[in-house]
This record gives structure tokens, C-alpha cells and sequence, in this order.
């Protein structure tokens, strides 16, 4: 398994593949780990297209799981705090599979709007 690190427009992102480099075109490549521009939370996506690039749902990317990392000193105390967020695990097995259309529909900002009735926190 390799990782690569890109750099676009000030957000890091790693692609990440069996075998190879981490490009998206390489044999092997099996999604990305984007960070935002605070590097606090990260998505986790498989194979396919962003939606911004008009595709159906079929062929947009699954988002497999997101991170939050907070960081907080309180009266020199330094409290560390990690959220990891998963597609809900089904009754028989399978799992819930999230395709985002739309930035408001990553898992983050449904997990901070409470509607997270898909999620696993």
C-alpha cells in the first residue's frame, strides 16, 4: 500500500493506492484522505468522480469515513478530542453507502447538524 501527498490551493490531500504512487490514474488506486484547510478534518473517499463534475449518482465517489480532530488548552490543560465517523453497519451485514452530491452532504456537516441517522460515531 502507498500514500502520496498532494498540494492544492493550501489543502493537502493523499492518494492513496495498492501498488505505485498514489495517482488517481495508477494501477491500484483506491481513493483519498483530504484534509481541510485547518487540517482538522479529514475525508476518507473511495474510486469514482467528485459531484461537482455533473455525473449521476451511480458514478460519484462513496465517502467511506470522516475524522475530527480538536485540540483545546483550558487553564493549561491540553485536551485532545477525535471523532471518527463510519456509514452505519445494517442488520445483514452491509453497510450504508454514502455518496455525497453536495459538500453539505459529507458526513461532517450531517454529523454536526445531528442527522446522522446513517453514521456510526
Amino acid at each position: 500500500m502507498a500514500a502520496e501527498k498532494k498540494q492544492i490551493l493550501g489543502s493537502a490531500y493523499y492518494g492513496i493506492s495498492l501498488e505505485g504512487s498514489g495517482d488517481r490514474g495508477s494501477k491500484g488506486y483506491i481513493g483519498k484522505l483530504r484534509s481541510n484547510l485547518g487540517a482538522n478534518e479529514f475525508n476518507l473517499f473511495g474510486e469514482g468522480a467528485n459531484p461537482k463534475s455533473g455525473l449521476r449518482a451511480g458514478q460519484v465517489r462513496t465517502q467511506h469515513a470522516s475524522i475530527i480532530y480538536c485540540s483545546k488548552s483550558l487553564l493549561g490543560t491540553r485536551r485532545e478530542n477525535v471523532d471518527i465517523l463510519i456509514p452505519k453497519i445494517l442488520e445483514n451485514g452491509s453497510y450504508h453507502t454514502w455518496r455525497p452530491m453536495s459538500e453539505g452532504e459529507y458526513m461532517i456537516p450531517c454529523f454536526k447538524r445531528a442527522y446522522n441517522l446513517s453514521l456510526i460515531h
